[in-house]
């Protein structure tokens, strides 16, 4: 895109905001949330072939519980890809609400926190290989960023936070440059009241030198 548009050297900034947008989670087109029943899908490109319907109702139970315990940390993870075995068995799994039911058959609701969450989260970053993209991008930015540019992330939970600070720790170590905090910037208490999603977020700043 840098090179497409006439600046691929000497970039000021780059700045990557990693949350889903509030547009996709809301609709109910894509899948992605199990607020509304919806087709398993999750993909954020229409042109992608891997899509949510193909990772629950494909891939073996080893796959799942790999994927739930990485990109969800999800503690029953296993139970919860037997259970998925189980019920494709019978029928495919199609939709948001049958894969939320699943799960909720394995953990009972709790807390605030759906126990499709986790489960869910790691089903779309399979989908879209967010977190290689993620890698793939701090790379390229890296590149075009010029001396005493910065490229600053903000990301929306703890696996993306520790792909960027890892990055940015090796990229320090290898002299490119340096991150300007060691912590990350969360969100005021003013931002919170008017953008309560803004509760997970995390910023990480480097600056190329």
């Amino acid at each position: 895109i840098a090179q497409e548009n006439g600046f691929a050297t000497n970039v000021y900034g780059v700045l990557f905001d990693l949350g889903v947008s509030s547009f996709q989670l809301d609709t109910n087109i894509r899948g992605f949330s199990f607020s509304r029943d919806a087709k398993l899908d999750m993909r954020m490109s229409q042109d992608a072939k891997l899509s949510a319907f193909e990772v629950v109702n494909k891939y073996t139970k080893t796959q799942l519980s790999d994927i739930f315990e990485k990109y969800g940390e999800e503690v029953k993870a296993g139970q919860i890809a037997d259970e998925i075995l189980i019920k494709r068995v019978e029928k495919p799994i199609l939709t948001t609400f049958a894969l939320a039911d699943i799960v909720l058959g394995v953990i009972p609701r709790t807390g605030k926190l759906h126990p499709a969450t986790r489960v869910f989260q790691a089903i779309r970053i399979e989908v879209n290989d967010e977190l290689g993209a993620l890698r793939e991008g701090l790379e390229q930015a890296l590149e075009i960023v010029g001396k005493g540019g910065r490229v600053v992330v903000i990301s929306f939970h703890s696996l993306e936070d520790r792909v960027v600070k890892q990055l940015f720790r090796k990229k320090e170590k290898d002299g490119l440059g340096k991150a300007i905090l060691k912590q990350p910037i969360d969100a005021t208490d003013e931002e919170l009241v008017k953008n309560p999603r803004s509760r997970s977020a995390k910023m990480r700043i480097f600056e190329k030198i």
